[in-house]
């Protein structure tokens, strides 16, 4: 792939310019993690209707800022973003009040500077393999620093949450720069649309260590009040020796991102906000005990606001998620191993929210071992086991009646075959019918 990057570079400097990769794209191939389709180019020294020709000459290429030469172009290997050096002039409070300058003769250190981290400020010539690292991104990325490249972070409060996904992404620390400069932007935080919100959100939760995303928010006053307010509750240190909530959170959020599942932001979000309620619900017990009863109903509700009106998750996702939470003490105070009863009606419950056992599994796995100190986990897994045995590990039962066989039977559709479609239901979950000739045989014994 880097030979047809090479290519068109040599493309642009036939014609006078100099074409740079820049930003994210040079950090991941610092990284050796260069495995996506989208490029980033940055052409110095070409005017922007110079640029425009030279890359009609090469292929089809889709204009998206014609005012600050920005032109999209598709490839065969990958897509690329190829842009002129410019300036951004804030103008106003928020993410997007700037006026764009276009300087193609800028230099290369003074392009960087409007780049948010150092660690997106390295440009690279593929044409000479020449790294231009002019505010210290390879150290930073080396070192595991989230810096801002220069003052200019402090102008746009979207790279707050650019810095959490980082961080979380990366396993990065803050800088005393950064923290400073994202604290004083929390009085734009309500500017911020709530799409790119959840698009910062979303990546965290796709990080490698997310406990490092939340830290960076804990840092600047942007946690959701609910979430920092976990520190400051206890937990029996019997099961929990970490500490206190927020402890074993982070813990459990870093737990769950090493779980190889096709649901990974529920399952991360769900583990970031599982234990909220508790600092509703936490209280000591007659015999000294530190207790928080109903922790999973109250969380539930608690998480569905964070998630709606701070995160802005998709409405399917807040409601896995809540759902997860819901159920995560499922296994607590009941007698193991589960009976086949009491397993079908876990799947049935999880189901009401687009879940099924093997989601709750992880969330319940990822809790146990978000701790210090070792708890067993082979309930869990006698739980999947057993949902395995009774085919409902990732579905709930499918019901042995159903319409279709009361019309069989001759009966006359209408609202009453809801509630005996659903009373035959629960027998077939408590085992009390089996097949659909149990199902036959109860309907005649109540007609």
């Amino acid at each position: 792939m880097i030979m047809d990057i090479r290519e068109l570079a040599t493309a642009i400097k036939n014609h006078g310019g100099l074409a740079l990769l820049v930003g994210g794209t040079v950090r991941d191939m610092q990284l050796c993690k260069q495995d996506n389709r989208d490029w980033d180019i940055e052409v110095h020294g070409m005017q922007a209707d110079d640029l425009l020709s030279c890359l009609e000459k090469i292929g089809p290429v889709k204009t998206v800022g014609k005012a600050f030469a920005v032109y999209k172009m598709k490839m065969d290997w990958g897509d690329i973003d190829i842009s002129s050096p410019r300036r951004d002039i804030k103008t106003g409070t928020g993410h997007k009040q700037f006026d764009i300058v276009v300087d193609p003769h800028m230099g290369i250190s003074d392009a960087a500077k409007r780049r948010d981290f150092t660690i997106n400020s390295m440009a690279l010539d593929p044409i000479t393999n020449t790294l231009y690292d002019h505010h210290g991104g390879m150290d930073d990325l080396q070192g595991g620093f989230l810096r801002p490249t220069s003052n200019a972070f402090g102008e746009d409060p979207l790279r707050v949450l650019r810095g959490m996904q980082f961080a979380g992404r990366f396993g990065l620390t803050a800088t005393p720069e950064f923290l400073s400069a994202a604290s004083k932007l929390l009085v734009e935080k309500d500017t911020l649309s709530t799409e790119r919100i959840w698009i910062e959100w979303e990546k965290w939760a796709n990080g490698m260590i997310p406990s490092c995303g939340i830290n960076v928010l804990r840092h600047t006053g942007w946690l959701p009040k609910e979430i920092e307010g976990m520190s400051c509750v206890e937990q029996d240190p019997k099961w929990h020796k970490e500490g206190d909530v927020l402890t074993h959170t982070l813990l459990t959020v870093d737990a769950a991102a090493k779980i190889n599942t096709s649901d990974r932001v529920v399952l991360v979000l769900a583990a970031l906000l599982h234990d909220v309620g508790k600092a509703q619900c936490t209280e000591t017990s007659p015999s000294g005990r530190i207790i928080a009863p109903g922790h999973d109903s109250i969380g539930a509700e608690i998480a569905n606001r964070i998630l709606s009106e701070e995160v802005y998750a998709p409405l399917e996702v807040t409601r896995k998620v809540c759902g997860l939470i819901r159920n995560h003490m499922f296994l607590v105070g009941r007698q193991l191993p589960l009976s086949p009863r009491s397993v079908k009606r876990l799947s049935v419950q999880l189901a009401e929210d687009g879940l099924t056992i093997k989601d709750w599994s992880q969330l319940a796995y990822a809790d146990r071992t978000g701790r210090l100190g070792k708890l067993k986990v082979v309930d869990i897994w006698a739980t999947v086991e057993g949902a395995r045995q009774l085919e409902c590990e990732n579905a709930k039962p499918v019901p042995v009646l159903m319409g279709r066989h009361l019309i069989g039977l001759g009966w006359n559709p209408g609202p009453h075959f809801g509630p005996v479609l659903a009373e035959v239901y629960e027998h077939q979950l408590d085992g009390k019918i089996i097949d659909l000739q149990d199902a036959y045989d109860y309907l005649d014994d109540i007609q």
